[in-house]
């Protein structure tokens, strides 16, 4: 069911965005559109820097959905490459688009980057990059709920919050 949401940043500009059902995670390209997971519709939509900066109420462009292999995604992030990470909820993983698969005009299938086969990825719903090029998930799933950081090579590197040490752990920056 879409509706319309009222955003507001940092109190210092509000915007009404229109179409989307559930606004579960945001993130901004380095080109200053605003990337919105939508958990409730299955879908990514994006809003781009000129539509932010108009006057009114402004409509998104769903750009990814089901048809690509997206289940409840929530956590977005941008790698240094402009690639879309998203954490796939529904999907029990992380997966990647590419700048040419988001500018694609037919649905593409998403590159998983990280799933598990034995559950230590359940329920990702956070991502962030930090400076090295380390991305950071938060896990929600049972029985790892916990926050994993992966190195630019995909390999697991550590682990925070071992043995239900962290109470569902939502989000990351």
């Amino acid at each position: 069911m879409a509706c319309s949401w009222l955003i507001t940043y940092a109190s210092s500009w509000s915007l009404i965005l229109r179409g989307l059902g559930s606004g579960a995670d945001d993130a901004f390209d380095a080109a200053g559109s605003l990337w919105i997971g939508d958990d409730l519709e299955h879908s990514i939509f994006t809003f781009t820097a000129a539509q932010l900066a108009a006057p009114g109420p402004v409509t998104g462009r769903r750009v990814l959905g089901v048809l690509n292999g997206l289940n409840n995604p929530t956590g977005l992030a941008f790698d240094g490459a402009g690639n879309l990470w998203i954490a796939n909820v529904g999907g029990d993983n992380v997966v990647s688009f590419t700048p040419a698969q988001l500018e694609a005009a037919q649905p593409r299938a998403p590159n998983v980057v990280l799933a598990s086969a034995n559950g230590s990825l359940a329920l990702p719903v956070g991502l962030a990059f930090d400076a090295r090029g380390h991305l950071f998930v938060t896990n929600i799933g049972k029985p790892y709920q916990a926050v994993h950081e992966f190195g630019p090579d995909e390999k697991l590197i550590q682990t925070f919050g071992k043995e239900d040490e962290l109470d569902f752990p939502n989000g990351v920056s």
